[in-house]
């Protein structure tokens, strides 16, 4: 996976995107990418100090089932 890949990625290139999928960063990087999504939207709900694993296992649950969802009607 290249910088390449990724722009191409952007602009709709089915190889780039099959090359991305199976790259073995393309994990690491969507569950980084859910985490930072999900911090603006609990910024003004429970500190982080408060309930640290549903800071963060909410967002990958509901993540995960919504995109499940979406693949199914697919």
């Amino acid at each position: 996976m290249t910088v390449k890949d990724i722009a191409l990625v952007l602009v709709g290139n089915s190889c780039a995107m099959e090359r991305v999928a199976r790259s073995r960063a393309a994990l690491p990087a969507r569950l980084l990418l859910v985490l930072m999504t999900s911090v603006p939207r609990k910024y003004d709900q429970t500190h982080v100090s408060e309930e640290p694993l549903l800071w963060f296992l909410k967002p990958l649950v509901f993540s995960l089932a919504s995109g499940t969802w979406v693949f199914l009607l697919a």
